[in-house]
């Protein structure tokens, strides 16, 4: 048995976003320990977690350039912006 969160450090992407789109990260003990979800509204993306694990981050593949983010400090990487996580409401502007 893993003796480490799973959520310590998640890093989670995202691929061409349409619509909306949920995740579920589990702990070992089965107990949900992180729900995220997405949308897109024409050129804004959402992200919604219930909480803000330490470390994490979200990678909106294939997007290298935004106009703002709300909620999260952003870079630019070879796969996409990343996003790192310190809300539980992100909004990217397109």
């Amino acid at each position: 048995r893993p003796d480490y969160d799973y959520t310590d450090g998640i890093e989670l992407h995202i691929f061409e976003l349409n619509g909306k789109a949920e995740a579920t990260v589990y702990g070992t003990d089965t107990n949900i320990k992180l729900k995220v979800k997405a949308e897109r509204k024409e050129n804004r993306i959402f992200v919604s977690l219930d909480t803000v694990p330490e470390g994490a981050r979200v990678i909106l593949r294939n997007i290298h350039s935004v106009k703002s983010v709300d909620g999260a400090a952003y870079t630019d990487t070879p796969l996409g912006i990343c996003l790192e996580i310190n809300n539980k409401e992100i909004s990217v502007d397109l």
